[in-house]
């Protein structure tokens, strides 16, 4: 994933946009992410943040692999 300054999305972004890559951009100010830009094919490399949700249930130790709720 690229990372880019605001200030140069700002001056850029449709060059920015035709780069990006599968990953997507990670806009920063002052050096700390504060976005990301994220192609929108459904089938993009983008990290799953997100995908499992409701999906997964945690018991137990927080570190245990969890257990599958089907339907959910």
């Amino acid at each position: 994933m690229k990372t880019v300054d605001v200030e140069e999305l700002r001056d850029d972004l449709a060059a920015l946009l035709e780069s990006m890559d599968g990953f997507g951009l990670l806009v920063t100010r002052d050096g700390k992410p504060i976005a990301r830009v994220v192609p929108p094919d459904a089938n993009s490399q983008v990290l799953l943040y997100g995908r499992l949700a409701g999906k997964l249930k945690i018991t137990g130790d927080i570190m245990s692999t969890g257990e599958w709720v089907e339907g959910a």
